[in-house]
Formats: C-alpha cells, structure tokens, sequence
C-alpha cells in the first residue's frame, strides 16, 4: 500500500480478522469418530497442540429441516490482535506477517484456526467446514 511503517505503527491499536462458518444442523447432527488418518491429515493444516485436544466431532447427515445440506445457519470464528509496544517495533523495521503473528499468539492471541477447532470440539461445526473459510 506504500504507507510508511511508522504511520501505520503510531495509528493502529487493534486489528480483527473474521470469518462466517456454518454451523451442524441439530437435527441430523451425528456424533463421528475422529480416526488417526483424519488426524494425521490435518497435520500439517492444524497445529499438533490443538489436534491433541479433539475427541470426537460431529457431522450433519442431512435432513429435511437443512435441506440436506446437514448445516443449518451460521457463527463467527475470529482472531484480535493488539498492537502492542512488541508489535509496533516490528511494524517499524518492516518484520514479517509471520513475525508478527508469532508475537501476538506469544502474547495470548487466539488465531482463527484455534477458534475454530474450539468450535469444532463444540460440535458446532466441522473441520472441513473450518479449512474451507480459513484457506482461500
């Protein structure tokens, strides 16, 4: 955007990202053993840490009431990051995204991805459903 580094350190304090995912349909929403092939698949997807909390998850098989999509509405997974002191330094030498975020999940930020296993385990929605918003 050609912005210099010190305008956008000095005037930024908090930036949110988020994303709609579709929510298991209640009605048809089924309970799926998380097998060791779905879990090594999403190895390289979802941080190990976060895998090791997933017990079983669910799925909609389809029904009347969602059209037999097995989703029926919506909710939000998001990540806030603060710009804190930390951060403003890096924005200042033009550190990397990946820095960036680095510090911030040091300092407590929740990613996305780790709201939306949250969600997951929840039985709110599902994996799938979580790559398919999170990885364009």
């Amino acid at each position: 955007m050609k912005i210099e580094p010190f305008l956008v350190a000095s005037t930024v304090n908090i930036a949110i990202a988020q994303r709609l995912v579709r929510t298991i349909c209640t009605d048809c929403k089924q309970k799926k053993v998380f097998s060791a092939p779905a879990r090594e698949s999403l190895s390289g997807t979802v941080p190990p840490h976060l895998l090791a909390n997933v017990g079983n998850v669910y799925e909609g098989k389809g029904c009347k009431v969602c059209g037999g999509t097995g989703f029926k509405g919506r909710t939000v997974i998001g990540e806030v990051l603060v710009v804190d002191d930390e951060i403003r330094e890096v924005m200042l030498r033009k550190g990397s995204a990946s820095e960036i975020k680095q510090i911030a999940v040091k300092n407590g930020m929740t990613t996305i991805v780790e709201e939306g296993v949250r969600k997951v385990i929840a039985g709110d929605t599902t994996f799938a459903e979580i790559l398919r918003v999170t990885h364009e």
